[in-house]
């Protein structure tokens, strides 16, 4: 086998050349029509069912069949769910020959207005990078003459050229990532990655079923979508393939190029991720939990600033309710002090004042009687004053006219005296009122310079009282508010606290998935240990049963006898590097307890290359915790690499370190 083959092989150039079989083109567009008679039936029927079932029927392949899946894309290129389903299977069947129609008929979409993601875009633009890779190490290959270098030369230059390849798919990949957020294909993205991986040197189609299995844990929206592209992919490059297991499918020649890199196919590269993304979610634990503990002090903080000012308003409150009790207990003095000692005497001198108003009323009106009659008695004085004889009856005075009876005269002087009688009896009723209204007159006096005293003492006190409860209540309001920004702030930090732990519960999801998927890299380095283990060369031969099973290209097995012995040693042999990623992937072999198994110190003297009994590894075991100022009951993870780690994971030591 030359040189060129073996480059043209590895680079994936002569992906197919090993089948016995071209893959079941029939089978791959049953597959997608299953999947749309599927869909269908749950949601809007694909408007191009019928058109691609008649496709399918026809049995067409090469040529032919992509221009039926161009013809009925171009048909329904404004739906954007075209470029789900049959766009994905066009792009899967486009040889490297055809890149170029590709190209041409998606560019003529997007000219249409058509909605061609940019993930197509961005595939295609990496295969035509691919192919200018292809063609500049042609050419360097003809103009260099690679074929007459020696066998160590040409692999060198055989594996940097396989790196540069490499390089250009994962820039492609690395741009597909970028391109598709922005446009929500999430799953057309998933499908051109792994189109990509399977492209690329030392991964193939291994790896992009892994990827594609990893995205439907990852992505369940796109579960049906994603088991499609899967299955799509498996019938188109993996097609003979029968079981879920496909680790032990690799491409025996890759591993020269391994071992001379110093290499192994993705194990180191995802070994070294799970070691970042360990420490990453190691990291956000850190920082989660100094925002938590600096959440936790502020709330103390801020809860004690509650609890006082609590106690503040609580002591304000009781002081304002014992200020309003005294006030109100005095007015309440006040006022039965008023209702029994002042108010009795006060209606008495009401009523009195009114029986007072009666009277000069009526003095009033008598007054003005005596007046009247006073006019009248001197209009009849001057009338009968000039008449002056003896009186009848032998009286012994001289009587005027009016005293004789029947005179006009004398019926006034009769009338006079009647008067002058009556106006002495008012005088007299007059004299006994104003006795008692000067007696009334006193005693209200008296009365109202009582009130007066009672109304500065208790008229102040209430005026006191409310100025007193309205400065209670400028107060509480103050320490109410303080109380409730209090309180506010609390339940913030309450919040915070919350979605901490929601946060941490999403740490904790993560670092579950990180174990399980560190315990499964672990098995596919098992896998490939003992796979390699199997290629060890016997008798300067390798296995034939074992390197067919291995995909060994035809050729005379003599040829890579050498190959296979070289891989073994320098990936699985003592220090390999499928030995060293295994290393790093620590497992935990016991959890708990004072003592040391003795499982755990078979499994301690076989990796750190010691034959102490159990006694001895315990009292380092003991040694480490006092170092640590743990208590000797400390509940620990004891690793196979002998590090002792806490219940959260945290390194405390190695046992090994305090080995007498």
């Amino acid at each position: 086998m030359t040189c060129l083959t073996l480059l043209l092989t590895c680079s994936g150039q002569f992906a197919n050349a090993s089948e016995q079989q071209p893959p079941d083109f029939k089978k791959i567009e049953h597959t997608l029509l299953d999947y749309l008679i599927e869909e269908s039936l749950v949601e809007e029927k694909a408007p191009w069912l019928e058109e691609f079932r008649a496709i399918t029927s026809k049995g067409s392949v090469g040529q032919p069949l992509l221009s039926d899946l161009e013809d009925l894309v171009h048909s329904y290129s404004a739906r954007s769910d075209i470029f789900e389903t049959i766009a994905p299977l066009y792009l899967m069947l486009l040889s490297p020959a055809d890149l170029f129609r590709g190209i041409d008929f998606f560019s003529q979409l997007k000219e249409l207005a058509a909605p061609v993601p940019d993930s197509i875009f961005a595939y295609l633009n990496t295969l035509f990078q691919e192919e200018a890779w292809l063609l500049r190490t042609l050419d360097q290959y003809l103009v260099q003459e690679v074929a007459d270098f020696p066998e160590e030369q040409a692999l060198q230059w055989f594996h940097e050229k396989l790196l540069e390849q490499r390089q250009v798919l994962y820039e492609g990949i690395t741009t597909l990532e970028q391109t598709s957020h922005s446009e929500n294909k999430g799953a057309l993205r998933h499908f051109l990655v792994a189109l990509l991986m399977i492209r690329q040197p030392f991964l193939r189609w291994p790896a992009a079923d892994r990827y594609l299995s990893d995205q439907q844990t990852i992505s369940p929206d796109h579960l049906r979508t994603l088991t499609l592209y899967r299955s799509l992919l498996r019938l188109r490059f993996a097609p003979h393939e029968k079981g879920a297991n496909h680790e032990t499918d690799r491409n025996f020649l890759g591993m020269k190029l391994f071992a001379s890199a110093g290499e192994m196919p993705t194990l180191q590269d995802e070994v070294d991720r799970f070691l970042e993304r360990l420490e990453s979610i190691e990291q956000k634990q850190a920082s989660w939990k100094e925002h938590y503990e600096a959440i936790k002090d502020q709330q103390q903080h801020v809860l004690e600033q509650c609890e006082e000012q609590s106690k503040l308003h609580d002591e304000l409150d009781q002081r304002c309710k014992e200020v309003i009790r005294v006030n109100n207990q005095q007015i309440n003095t006040c006022n039965d002090e008023y209702d029994r000692n002042h108010a009795p005497g006060i209606n008495e001198c009401n009523q009195q004042n009114k029986k007072t108003a009666e009277i000069n009323r009526i003095v009033s009106h008598r007054n003005k009687v005596k007046a009247e009659r006073k006019n009248l008695m001197f209009d009849w004085w001057q009338r009968c004053s000039g008449w002056n004889y003896p009186c009848p009856n032998g009286r012994a005075r001289i009587c005027y006219p009016f005293d004789i009876p029947n005179h006009g005269c004398w019926q006034w002087a009769v009338t006079e005296q009647l008067w002058l009688d009556e106006h002495g009896g008012w005088k007299t009723e007059y004299n006994t009122w104003q006795s008692e209204v000067s007696y009334w007159s006193q005693v209200c006096d008296q009365r109202r310079n009582a009130l007066s005293t009672w109304k500065s003492r208790c008229l102040g006190l209430e005026s006191s009282a409310s100025k007193q409860n309205a400065q209670c209540r400028d107060e509480k309001s103050v320490s109410q508010a303080l109380l409730k920004d209090c309180q506010s702030r609390l339940s913030d930090l309450s919040k915070q606290k919350t979605e901490l732990n929601e946060e941490k519960a999403d740490l904790n999801k993560d670092y579950e998935t990180y174990l399980q998927e560190k315990s499964d890299l672990r098995a596919r380095i098992v896998t490939l240990q003992d796979e390699l283990e199997s290629i060890q060369p016997v008798e300067g031969h390798c296995r034939a049963d074992d390197c067919l099973k291995l995909g060994f290209p035809q050729a005379e097995w003599d040829d890579f006898a050498n190959v296979a012995g070289e891989v073994y040693l320098a990936m699985a042999g003592p220090g390999g590097k499928l030995k060293a990623a295994s290393a790093l992937l620590r497992k935990v072999i016991q959890t708990g307890g004072r003592k040391i198994f003795p499982h755990t110190a078979d499994i301690l003297n076989k990796n750190l290359g010691r034959n102490l009994p159990p006694r001895e590894w315990g009292r380092a075991l003991e040694k480490l915790k006092n170092w640590e100022r743990l208590p000797p009951k400390h509940h620990g993870k004891i690793y196979d690499n002998g590090d002792y780690a806490d219940d959260a994971g945290k390194i405390l030591g190695n046992i090994d370190d305090f080995v007498r």
